[in-house]
């Protein structure tokens, strides 16, 4: 091989990266059947100051051990949720498991009054979360 000829290094194969599985999209949400009267979660903006049912799929959740909070997040996780439902110390007594394991990846719904915190729709939860099958 002539002296001024270079050569690139032999190729290595690339990691393939492994993503868990994307949630449907909203459309395919709508396309359950949603209570009567409920919203989705992506529409939860929409209406926010008033008390509505909304509906969708846990896509991430946290437990703030320090505060006691669980937040359970729609759409895309933390920070970019869609709309989230939080869930404060003493609420979490309601339910007969831990919410932020037993909604994870699961349809839910839940009704109460939607207000916007840091631009993100959200109901303040009083035990009323429920599977949406």
């Amino acid at each position: 091989m002539p002296a001024n000829q270079i050569t690139s290094p032999p190729s290595t194969p690339k990691p393939t990266l492994k993503l868990a599985p994307k949630s449907p999209p909203e459309s395919t949400v709508k396309a359950r059947v949603l209570p009567r009267g409920a919203i989705t979660a992506a529409n939860a903006a929409a209406h926010v100051g008033s008390t509505q049912t909304v509906c969708g799929k846990v896509i991430a959740t946290y437990y703030a051990a320090s505060s006691g909070t669980t937040f359970l997040d729609f759409g895309r996780p933390y920070p970019n949720q869609v709309f989230k439902i939080v869930i404060f110390r003493e609420w979490r007594s309601r339910y007969s498991s831990p919410p932020e394991t037993k909604f994870l990846g699961r349809y839910v719904c839940d009704r109460g009054s939607i207000s916007r915190y840091a631009g993100v729709p959200q109901i303040l939860d009083r035990g009323g979360v429920r599977f949406w099958n």
